[in-house]
Parts: C-alpha cells; sequence; structure tokens
C-alpha cells in the first residue's frame, strides 16, 4: 500500500482551496503556489480556469501572460492555451505544435475557488442544508500535515480528555472509496457549558466525515443545527493551510449556542495539533483515525 497519509512528498486527487473567488478578476491571470508546483488561474466570462504555470514551449510562467479571447497568452512566445490546456497558437508554425499543459477541474462554493487535483473529478464538495448563513474564518497554520487536522474529528476519546465532553455513544460508518463517518451523542461536563449550548436538555448529537483527504464536514444536528467544513492544504514546510466555512443559525440564540457549541468542540486543538508528531500507534478506540489513514492510502495522487 502506498504512504500517502501524512506524507509531505505527496497530494492526493481530491478538492483544494486554491484562493478567495474575489482574487481572481476577469481577463486577469494569477499563478499560485500549490499542491507543490505552481499553478496559474484565470477568469473569463465563462468561468475560472487553472492551469500548470509553466509552459509546455520553453518553460515560462503562464501568470506573467495575458488572458486574450478566452485563452492565455504566454508573454514569452505569445503560444496560447486554452481552458483545457490545449495550445491552440503559435506564432510563426503553419500547424500549431503538439503541446498542452496540465489543466485542473475548477469549481467555485462559498465564495472560494476550489480547483481538482486530478484529471477527472471523482467527488463533489458537499452540500449544505438548512437555512444558514455561511461565515468564511480566518486562515490559520497548524504545524502538522493536513491529514492530521482532517482526522482530529474521527478521534473520538479526545473529545472527552481534551474537550471535556461526556459522550453517551459514538458509532462509525465507513463509506468507500472516500468517506469516513463518525456519529456521536453527548453533552459537555460542565453544567454552565450544557446551559449555554442548549445542551441541558438534549444531548448535542453530531457527525464528523471526512470527504478524500483534506476535506472534513462536522454537522451537529441538536440541540442546534449548525455545520463547519474544514480543508486544509500543505504548504511549502509541509503544514497546514486551514480554511474553515461555518453555516450558522440566523437567529441570535441559535447564533450564540452554536459559536459556544463550537467552542465546546473545537477548543485547544490547535494547542496539540502544533506540537504533534504524529505516530500511527492506533488501539482499538482508534479504528475511524485508522480507516481514515487505510482510505487515504488507497487514494490516486497526480
Amino acid at each position: 500500500m502506498s504512504q500517502n497519509f501524512n506524507n509531505r512528498k505527496v497530494h492526493t486527487q481530491s478538492w483544494y482551496v486554491a484562493c478567495k473567488s474575489t482574487e481572481i478578476k476577469i481577463d486577469k491571470t494569477k499563478t499560485l503556489s500549490l499542491l507543490g508546483r505552481n499553478i496559474v488561474l484565470y477568469r473569463t466570462r465563462s468561468g475560472v480556469f487553472a492551469l500548470d504555470a509553466r509552459c509546455s514551449h520553453l518553460g515560462a510562467d503562464l501568470g506573467k501572460g495575458k488572458v486574450v479571447g478566452g485563452k492565455i497568452r504566454c508573454a514569452f512566445h505569445h503560444w496560447e492555451f486554452g481552458g483545457d490546456g490545449v495550445c491552440s497558437h503559435a506564432p510563426g508554425f503553419s500547424e500549431v505544435p503538439d503541446r498542452h499543459t496540465r489543466m485542473y477541474p475548477t469549481q467555485e462554493k462559498w465564495g472560494y475557488v476550489w480547483i481538482w487535483n486530478g484529471p477527472k473529478v471523482l467527488f463533489q464538495l458537499p452540500e449544505i442544508s438548512g437555512n444558514l448563513r455561511v461565515f468564511r474564518m480566518p486562515t490559520q497554520t497548524l504545524r502538522c500535515h493536513p491529514h492530521v487536522m482532517i482526522g482530529n474529528g474521527l478521534d473520538v476519546s479526545h473529545f472527552s480528555a481534551l474537550h471535556g465532553m461526556e459522550l453517551e455513544s459514538s458509532r462509525l460508518n465507513c463509506k468507500p472509496p472516500f468517506s469516513v463517518e463518525v456519529a456521536v451523542i453527548g453533552r459537555p461536563v460542565s453544567r454552565m457549558m450544557r446551559f449555554l449550548t442548549g445542551a441541558f436538555r438534549t444531548d448535542i448529537d453530531a457527525t464528523f466525515e471526512t470527504i478524500g483527504g483534506n476535506i472534513a464536514l462536522a454537522t451537529v444536528n441538536t440541540p442546534t443545527r449548525f455545520a463547519m467544513v474544514f480543508t486544509g492544504n500543505s504548504n511549502k514546510m509541509g503544514y497546514c493551510d486551514t480554511h474553515t466555512i461555518a453555516f450558522l443559525p440566523k437567529n441570535i440564540l441559535g447564533l450564540l449556542r452554536s459559536i459556544i457549541s463550537m467552542y465546546v468542540l473545537l477548543h485547544d486543538d490547535r494547542r496539540i495539533l502544533d506540537d504533534i508528531e504524529f505516530s500511527p500507534n492506533f488501539t482499538k478506540t482508534d479504528l475511524p483515525l485508522e480507516k481514515f489513514m487505510e482510505m487515504v492510502n488507497k487514494m490516486n495522487t497526480w
């Protein structure tokens, strides 16, 4: 089995946040360092396109070129590449050279441009139901690999040890080939936190699902329904640049309870993950994490 998990040198086929949608202007280019390489993004009236930034002629940065007629024109020799990555024009040639650069499928969602690291999309970003307001949380850098951050919600036992939760039950649900989910029911040990979260009458009923290797969805069903999407990109240091999108109730009471519940479920994680030297010495209580690692190790890279 390949060793993809917690490996700084590989990037599995999945969706990755490239940047905020507002950063890509129409008929403008932007080169980003992502997935261990440089990728150029540009916007036309048809949408956002992403290509390997190195021109397949002599390797110039396509991000220094211009968008002309919906295609990106290299500044060095004016070769032009469409959104499919195929060279469609090369000055001085009666026949266009058979050259192309790698193309990445893109999607705009929740105010971000996402790119798929692979030739063909294998799964979709999650859909969040309900009348909820979208909040993009500030980006953080955690000194751990994205896989460790994403799998954190599957570590059921740490909710008791670190977050002061009293768990009533937990259930593992593996959904191959790309998802592992745990469902938990519990309540804060603190009576004050039970009151503030609304869990003094109704337990916290939540699910944590990993989607691919670098996306996680946390959904709290009761006592207040809200959701969070977590994703992380591996930076040049091999650390995790996080993007967290919160889907919170629009009414004031629900909003306050969901924010407090997020605190209960997430506080102190960074203190641990920033200094972790992850070692998969699993026990039977770590089965969800173990299944997540097995799934990531089976995923294709590109």
